[in-house]
Protein backbone atom coordinates (compact mmCIF):
# COMPACT_ATOMS: atom_id res chain seq x y z
CA UNK A 1 0.00 0.00 0.00
CA UNK A 2 1.61 3.31 -1.03
CA UNK A 3 0.49 6.78 -0.17
CA UNK A 4 3.86 8.49 0.13
CA UNK A 5 3.84 8.81 3.92
CA UNK A 6 4.11 5.32 5.36
CA UNK A 7 6.69 3.18 7.06
CA UNK A 8 9.74 1.80 5.29
CA UNK A 9 10.55 -1.87 4.69
CA UNK A 10 11.40 -4.33 7.42
CA UNK A 11 15.08 -4.46 8.36
CA UNK A 12 16.69 -7.47 6.68
CA UNK A 13 17.83 -10.30 8.95
CA UNK A 14 20.26 -13.12 8.32
CA UNK A 15 18.55 -16.40 7.50
CA UNK A 16 19.89 -19.96 7.77
CA UNK A 17 21.71 -21.39 4.76
CA UNK A 18 19.43 -21.92 1.81
CA UNK A 19 18.71 -25.41 0.46
CA UNK A 20 19.35 -23.89 -2.98
CA UNK A 21 22.89 -22.94 -1.95
CA UNK A 22 23.49 -26.40 -0.50
CA UNK A 23 22.21 -28.02 -3.69
CA UNK A 24 24.40 -25.74 -5.81
CA UNK A 25 27.45 -26.60 -3.68
CA UNK A 26 26.65 -30.32 -3.91
CA UNK A 27 26.45 -30.10 -7.69
CA UNK A 28 29.67 -28.09 -7.97
CA UNK A 29 31.60 -30.11 -5.34
CA UNK A 30 30.36 -33.71 -5.49
CA UNK A 31 31.56 -36.22 -2.90
CA UNK A 32 34.68 -38.26 -3.61
CA UNK A 33 33.67 -41.65 -5.09
CA UNK A 34 36.51 -43.46 -3.23
CA UNK A 35 35.46 -45.18 -0.04
CA UNK A 36 37.12 -44.28 3.26
CA UNK A 37 39.05 -47.59 3.30
CA UNK A 38 40.62 -46.91 -0.10
CA UNK A 39 42.05 -43.54 0.93
CA UNK A 40 45.54 -43.17 2.26
CA UNK A 41 46.28 -41.36 5.52
CA UNK A 42 47.48 -38.31 3.56
CA UNK A 43 44.28 -38.22 1.51
CA UNK A 44 42.20 -38.61 4.68
CA UNK A 45 43.84 -35.65 6.42
CA UNK A 46 43.51 -33.52 3.26
CA UNK A 47 39.85 -34.53 2.95
CA UNK A 48 39.19 -33.74 6.63
CA UNK A 49 40.88 -30.34 6.26
CA UNK A 50 38.87 -29.46 3.13
CA UNK A 51 35.64 -30.71 4.74
CA UNK A 52 36.03 -28.03 7.40
CA UNK A 53 36.34 -25.34 4.72
CA UNK A 54 33.46 -24.30 2.50
CA UNK A 55 33.82 -25.70 -1.03
CA UNK A 56 34.47 -23.00 -3.58
CA UNK A 57 31.43 -22.42 -5.75
CA UNK A 58 31.79 -20.66 -9.05
CA UNK A 59 29.51 -17.63 -8.89
CA UNK A 60 27.06 -17.19 -11.69
CA UNK A 61 24.41 -14.54 -12.11
CA UNK A 62 21.79 -16.96 -10.76
CA UNK A 63 23.76 -17.96 -7.65
CA UNK A 64 24.54 -14.30 -6.95
CA UNK A 65 20.83 -13.40 -7.07
CA UNK A 66 19.89 -16.39 -4.88
CA UNK A 67 22.55 -15.43 -2.32
CA UNK A 68 21.45 -11.79 -2.24
CA UNK A 69 17.76 -12.67 -1.80
CA UNK A 70 18.56 -15.22 0.91
CA UNK A 71 20.73 -12.72 2.83
CA UNK A 72 18.12 -9.95 2.71
CA UNK A 73 15.05 -12.11 3.31
CA UNK A 74 13.76 -12.06 6.88
CA UNK A 75 13.05 -15.41 8.56
CA UNK A 76 9.36 -14.60 9.01
CA UNK A 77 7.24 -13.05 6.25
CA UNK A 78 6.17 -9.47 6.90
CA UNK A 79 2.56 -8.61 7.63
CA UNK A 80 0.65 -7.30 4.64
CA UNK A 81 -0.92 -4.87 3.75
CA UNK A 82 1.79 -2.35 4.52
CA UNK A 83 2.01 1.42 4.14
CA UNK A 84 5.35 2.36 2.62
CA UNK A 85 7.21 5.37 1.36
CA UNK A 86 7.59 5.66 -2.42
CA UNK A 87 11.38 5.23 -2.08
CA UNK A 88 10.81 1.72 -0.67
CA UNK A 89 8.53 0.61 -3.52
CA UNK A 90 11.14 -1.41 -5.45
CA UNK A 91 12.40 -3.18 -2.30
CA UNK A 92 8.88 -3.99 -1.12
CA UNK A 93 7.87 -5.46 -4.50
CA UNK A 94 11.03 -7.63 -4.43
CA UNK A 95 10.30 -8.65 -0.83
CA UNK A 96 6.77 -9.75 -1.75
CA UNK A 97 8.14 -11.75 -4.71
CA UNK A 98 10.73 -13.43 -2.48
CA UNK A 99 7.82 -14.79 -0.40
CA UNK A 100 5.95 -15.90 -3.57
CA UNK A 101 3.38 -13.14 -3.15
CA UNK A 102 2.01 -10.79 -5.78
CA UNK A 103 2.42 -7.13 -4.92
CA UNK A 104 -0.74 -5.04 -5.15
CA UNK A 105 0.16 -1.37 -5.04
CA UNK A 106 -2.69 0.95 -4.06
CA UNK A 107 -1.50 4.44 -4.95
CA UNK A 108 -4.08 6.77 -3.35
CA UNK A 109 -3.92 9.40 -6.09
CA UNK A 110 -0.28 8.84 -7.01
CA UNK A 111 -0.87 6.31 -9.81
CA UNK A 112 1.05 8.36 -12.39
CA UNK A 113 4.19 8.29 -10.25
CA UNK A 114 3.91 4.54 -9.67
CA UNK A 115 3.16 3.87 -13.35
CA UNK A 116 6.20 5.91 -14.37
CA UNK A 117 8.36 4.07 -11.85
CA UNK A 118 7.25 0.64 -13.10
CA UNK A 119 7.64 1.67 -16.75
CA UNK A 120 11.21 2.93 -16.25
CA UNK A 121 12.02 -0.14 -14.11
CA UNK A 122 11.41 -2.35 -17.14
CA UNK A 123 8.13 -3.93 -16.11
CA UNK A 124 5.90 -5.20 -18.90
CA UNK A 125 2.85 -2.94 -18.75
CA UNK A 126 -0.81 -3.64 -19.42
CA UNK A 127 -2.92 -0.48 -19.43
CA UNK A 128 -6.40 -1.37 -18.17
CA UNK A 129 -7.96 1.85 -19.49
CA UNK A 130 -6.62 1.04 -22.97
CA UNK A 131 -8.02 -2.52 -22.74
CA UNK A 132 -11.44 -1.15 -21.76
CA UNK A 133 -11.39 1.58 -24.42
CA UNK A 134 -10.40 -0.76 -27.26
CA UNK A 135 -12.96 -3.47 -26.44
CA UNK A 136 -15.96 -1.64 -24.96
CA UNK A 137 -15.84 2.00 -26.06
CA UNK A 138 -14.09 2.22 -29.46
CA UNK A 139 -14.75 -1.46 -30.24
CA UNK A 140 -11.62 -1.64 -32.42
CA UNK A 141 -10.79 -5.08 -30.97
CA UNK A 142 -12.94 -8.04 -30.08
CA UNK A 143 -12.62 -9.68 -26.67
CA UNK A 144 -10.88 -12.65 -28.36
CA UNK A 145 -8.35 -10.34 -30.07
CA UNK A 146 -7.67 -8.58 -26.77
CA UNK A 147 -7.27 -11.93 -25.01
CA UNK A 148 -4.63 -12.89 -27.58
CA UNK A 149 -2.87 -9.51 -27.23
CA UNK A 150 -2.80 -9.82 -23.44
CA UNK A 151 -1.61 -13.43 -23.68
CA UNK A 152 1.29 -12.37 -25.94
CA UNK A 153 2.28 -9.61 -23.52
CA UNK A 154 2.24 -11.88 -20.46
CA UNK A 155 4.06 -14.73 -22.24
CA UNK A 156 6.66 -12.26 -23.57
CA UNK A 157 7.24 -10.95 -20.05
CA UNK A 158 7.58 -14.49 -18.72
CA UNK A 159 10.06 -15.47 -21.45
CA UNK A 160 12.25 -12.47 -20.64
CA UNK A 161 11.86 -12.70 -16.86
CA UNK A 162 10.03 -9.39 -16.57
CA UNK A 163 7.41 -8.58 -13.94
CA UNK A 164 4.00 -7.50 -15.26
CA UNK A 165 2.46 -4.19 -14.18
CA UNK A 166 -1.28 -3.86 -14.74
CA UNK A 167 -1.99 -0.12 -14.59
CA UNK A 168 -5.60 0.24 -13.47
CA UNK A 169 -5.53 4.07 -13.08
CA UNK A 170 -9.13 5.11 -12.40
CA UNK A 171 -10.73 2.18 -14.23
CA UNK A 172 -12.34 -1.03 -13.04
CA UNK A 173 -11.78 -3.68 -15.70
CA UNK A 174 -13.08 -7.16 -14.94
CA UNK A 175 -10.08 -9.07 -16.29
CA UNK A 176 -11.05 -12.41 -14.73
CA UNK A 177 -14.63 -12.46 -15.99
CA UNK A 178 -14.06 -10.93 -19.43
CA UNK A 179 -10.47 -11.48 -20.55
CA UNK A 180 -9.32 -14.72 -18.91
CA UNK A 181 -10.33 -17.77 -20.91
CA UNK A 182 -10.49 -21.49 -20.25
CA UNK A 183 -7.22 -21.87 -22.19
CA UNK A 184 -5.48 -19.35 -19.92
CA UNK A 185 -4.67 -15.70 -20.39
Amino acid sequence: HFDGSGLGPMAPKKSPPSPLKSAAKAVVAPKDPKSATEKSATEKSATEKSAKEEPKVEKTAVTAVVEKVEEEKPKVPPVWPRKIDFKALADEVKLAASWDRTALVVCNGKAKEADTFFTYSGYAQIDAKWVLAETAIKKTMSVEEMQEDLRRRVVGAMKHGLPVHVAMANSAVSFKEKFCSEKGL
